[in-house]
Formats: structure tokens, C-alpha cells, sequence
């Protein structure tokens, strides 16, 4: 037998040995696979419902790591939320407690001052989440955090409507950067099974604070209402500046850099900062800097997040669920028959209806690891209530279920938000635009027709101009488009994916029979 073929034959046992190999290391994947999926299926019930905080088999070391995580960065983010919802409550808490008498202020100008913030935070959602990507996120966003707190100091002063409107646009700009940037924020730092429950949580703060801003208002009502000269309404506006500035220095110590930049922050050592970023690359979404070019902004547009996102967003936007506490206000306040104090508290019960939602979806949807299932339930139960809201012949007894019912409608952010971080995988650009798309382009779709639709002056039915009935509908089209609609995209372009990545490489074991 010849050298060459002594050597071929060599080489070919060479070969079979690698593929061998390799059929093991698969082997070995695929059972740590099963072994991974069954311990999530058994051992983490009880009493039949399925809880956990971390994923089984988390080692110590990385719960440590993502309690951290969650004392710095989703605390931070629910305290920035809570402060956000505060100073937008706040507008319509004054207007019921004194600021309409003092400013001669009429029902449409309370629309008008909701209209205006809306524009601001329109035009100022984009360039925020994109500036996230280019600025140290524990320098901007306690800046704008701390921009926004002045001009709601500066609220306190105005005595014309006008100087309201102004300032109002200034605060909806400034505060434009909190929902697309928070979320992006969570998105980075996340894994997509510990996503749901924190961005339903860091939701919820916004809930507490529209509940607590009422206790507020009674508070200043009774102690502060008169002092230095000054009504109760314009206190609201000092006290929520001097809640904010707590809130902005624990920002500036809380947010680390982005993993794309190091993560790096005075809390995490190396190989925590090492293993951020591992956690996302397993999660299959890769932190890269990549830099803004013709051919990055190309590859967003065309891609079929930012517009799946805006258009059930805006569906959203169109129902005006979000405005329902203010709805159920302007009813109570037109039966005369209540109480300021009532008048004050009773829409709460909205408020926590959403609390509860809030916690009950973001648990289901990392247990499951869907959304279009919640998503299905929550807009029929959405549905009904705008369905009782739109007929003004029911009792007093059944509106007051469906105004409350509404409140299943805070649920619909984070599903959207976080649905959003995980379908842009590695693509840390594409999910700051399609963040900011989403928002810009859904509250400039809600906006004039909350403004047009739902004009405080014909409060509490809108008969004249249809009000729930749009409701009605909008709620049918987001509920279709996310149960049903985004789910079979997704699915689309994931096939298409799978099979662009088999037909680039080429299929990695040669066995010989």
C-alpha cells in the first residue's frame, strides 16, 4: 500500500472522529436542552400556578447579579415612571381642585392642555431614544428627568392659560424620553423571560401614581390650601417639583453604561459586567456599537418592526383608554351628586384594576412565554367596557363597572414595549427607533382624536360626536391586530430568517455511511 493512501485513509478516520465528535457535543446540547425545558415545566408549580423570579437553574452568583439589576436600574425606572405619570396627572387634579375658578378656564381648555403635552412629547420621542444610543444614559436621562421637574415648577407661577400651554408642550417634550428610553433601557439589561414581570412593574408605578397623586391633591387641600397665598392646586405643582429631584440624583448613581459601551457602573465588578453581556448574547440578541450610516437607517425603515409596533400602538392611542380616569372625573363631576373628596378618589378604583392587570400579564406572559393570548383576553374585556360606556341609558351601578373595567387598558405598554425589545434581537438601533416610531406616531394618531372625539364639553356620554363608539371599534381592530396580526408577521419573517441562515452556511457534518 502506498504512502498516499496510507495518508488518505488517515485523514479520512481523522474526519469521521471530528463528526463523531461533533454529533456528541449536539447530542449533549440537545439533552441540556430537554433537561432545561422539563425543570421548567416541573419544579416550579405550586397550588397550579407557575411563579418564579429567576429562570431554574440560576446560579447564585448571577441571582446576585440581577438583584443588582433590579435594586439600581428597575427601581430607578419605576421612580422615574411614577414621576412621569405624577406630573401629567397632575394637570387634570388641579383643574378639579380650584385651578378652572381661579384661571376661568373651560372644558375644552382642560382638552387643549392634555392636546399640548401630547404635541411636545410627539415631536420629542424619536430624537430621545435615538440620543439614548449616543449619550451616557446616567447623564441624559436624569438631565431630562430634571428638565421636565422645572417646568412643572414653573406651572405654579402661570396665571394665564396660555403660559400653561407653553409649558405643558415644554413638559410632553422633555418627558417624551421616559417610554421609549425606559423601556429600551429594561430591553438592554434583560433577559427576554425576566422582561414581562419588570416592565410590568416599572408600569405599575405609573398606576400608584395616578392613585397617589389624588391623595396628594386632598393632602395639600387640607393643610397647604391658602398658605403664603397660594391655593392648594398651585402647591401640587412645588410639591411634584421637590418629589423629582431625589429621583434624578439616584438616576445619575443607578443607570450603568449600556453592555455595548461596558455596562460599566460603581456597583458592578468585572465579571458581572462580563456576564451582562453573555446573558443577552444567549438570549440571541447581540450588543454591537454600531455607528449611524445611510445603509443603518435604510435597514430600519425597512424593516417590519417599527411599523407592526406603531400601527397596534396606535390602535391603542385611538381607543383613548388612557384618558378614562379623566372620563370617569368629568361623569362624576357632572352628577353633582358627590363630593370633591369622591370626586377625587372614586376614579382610583381604575386605577386598580390596572395594578392588578399589569401584574397578572406580565406573570402569565413570561410563564407562557406568549403574548398574543393575553393580549386576546385583555382587549375583549377592553371591549365590554367601552361597549356598557357607550350606551347612556345604563344605570349608575353599570357604568361604574365599565369605567373601572377600562382599566385592564395599562397592560397593552409593556405587552407592546417588550414585544418590541425581544422581536429586534441584536439589533440595538432597531429597537431604540421602533420604540420611538411606536410612541411618536401612536400618540400623534390618539391625540386629535381624543382632542376632536372626546371634547371635555360635551362630557360625560359624547354623544354628538360618537366617543365610545369609536372606542368600541379602535378596541376590536387592536385586539385583532395583536392576537392574531403580529403574531402571524412574526412567524413569516422568523421562517424567513431560519431559512437565509441555512442556505448561507452549509450544513457543518459530513458522514460517511
Amino acid at each position: 500500500m502506498s504512502k498516499m493512501t496510507i495518508k488518505k485513509i488517515e485523514s479520512d478516520s481523522s474526519e469521521r472522529e471530528k463528526n463523531i465528535v461533533n454529533i456528541d457535543e449536539v447530542s449533549s446540547t440537545s439533552s441540556r436542552e430537554i433537561e432545561k425545558r422539563q425543570e421548567n415545566k416541573i419544579g416550579t408549580k405550586k397550588f397550579g400556578v407557575s411563579f418564579r423570579w429567576h429562570e431554574p437553574g440560576t446560579s447564585s452568583k448571577e441571582k446576585w447579579l440581577i438583584f443588582k439589576l433590579d435594586v439600581f436600574i428597575l427601581t430607578y425606572s419605576c421612580l422615574a415612571w411614577f414621576l412621569k405619570y405624577l406630573d401629567q396627572q397632575n394637570i387634570t387634579n388641579a383643574y378639579a381642585n380650584g385651578m378652572k375658578e381661579d384661571l376661568k378656564l373651560n372644558q375644552n381648555q382642560l382638552s387643549w392642555l392634555n392636546t399640548y403635552f401630547s404635541i411636545g412629547s410627539i415631536i420629542g420621542s424619536i430624537p430621545a431614544a435615538l440620543l439614548i444610543t449616543k449619550f451616557r444614559p446616567n447623564i441624559y436621562l436624569p438631565a431630562v428627568d430634571f428638565l421636565w421637574s422645572v417646568f412643572v415648577l414653573l406651572l405654579y407661577k402661570c396665571t394665564k392659560v396660555e403660559q400653561m400651554y407653553a409649558l405643558r408642550f415644554f413638559c410632553g417634550f422633555a418627558e417624551s424620553s421616559a417610554n421609549p428610553c425606559i423601556h429600551f433601557l429594561l430591553g438592554s439589561f434583560y433577559k427576554k423571560s425576566e422582561l414581562g414581570r419588570r416592565s410590568a412593574f416599572f408600569i405599575i408605578s405609573g398606576v400608584i401614581s395616578q392613585a397617589i397623586s389624588s391623595f396628594i391633591m386632598n393632602g395639600l387641600n387640607k393643610s397647604l390650601d391658602g398658605k403664603n397665598g397660594l391655593p392648594a392646586w398651585r402647591w401640587l405643582f412645588i410639591i411634584d417639583f421637590i418629589i423629582g429631584i431625589p429621583i434624578v440624583i439616584w438616576g445619575y448613581f443607578a443607570i450603568p453604561q449600556l453592555p455595548s459601551q461596558g455596562a460599566k457602573a460603581f456597583y458592578l465588578n468585572k465579571w458581572e459586567r462580563e456576564r451582562i453581556v453573555e446573558r443577552i448574547e444567549e438570549d440571541g440578541r447581540t450588543q454591537t456599537d454600531e455607528k449611524w450610516s445611510k445603509s443603518t437607517l435604510y435597514r430600519m425603515i425597512v424593516a417590519w418592526q417599527p411599523w407592526a409596533f406603531t400601527l397596534a400602538y396606535s390602535f391603542w392611542q385611538l381607543t383613548a383608554a388612557s384618558y378614562s380616569m379623566q372620563f370617569f372625573t368629568l361623569y362624576l363631576k357632572a352628577k353633582k351628586t358627590y363630593t370633591q373628596t369622591q370626586i377625587n378618589y372614586i376614579p382610583d378604583g381604575i386605577s386598580c384594576v390596572n395594578l392588578i392587570t399589569m401584574i397578572a400579564s406580565g406573570i402569565v406572559i413570561d410563564i407562557i412565554g406568549k403574548r398574543w393570548q393575553v393580549c386576546l383576553f385583555v382587549g375583549t374585556l377592553l371591549t365590554v367596557a367601552f361597549a356598557i360606556l357607550r350606551s347612556s341609558n345604563e344605570g349608575v351601578k353599570i357604568r361604574f363597572f365599565g369605567y373601572i373595567l377600562t382599566g385592564v387598558y395599562g397592560c397593552f405598554t409593556p405587552i407592546l414595549s417588550g414585544w418590541a425589545n425581544i422581536a429586534c434581537k441584536n439589533d440595538p438601533k432597531l429597537r431604540a427607533f421602533s420604540l420611538s416610531v411606536m410612541i411618536a406616531i401612536g400618540t400623534a394618531a390618539g391625540t386629535p382624536f381624543q382632542q376632536y372625539v372626546f371634547p371635555s364639553s360635551q362630557a360625560p356620554f359624547y354623544r354628538k360626536t360618537g366617543g365610545f363608539s369609536y372606542s368600541v371599534a379602535f378596541t376590536v381592530l387592536l385586539t385583532v391586530g395583536t392576537g392574531i396580526g403580529i403574531p402571524l408577521i412574526e412567524s413569516r419573517f422568523e421562517k424567513t430568517e431560519k431559512t437565509e441562515k441555512n442556505e448561507e452556511q452549509p450544513f457543518p457534518l459530513e458522514l460517511e455511511a
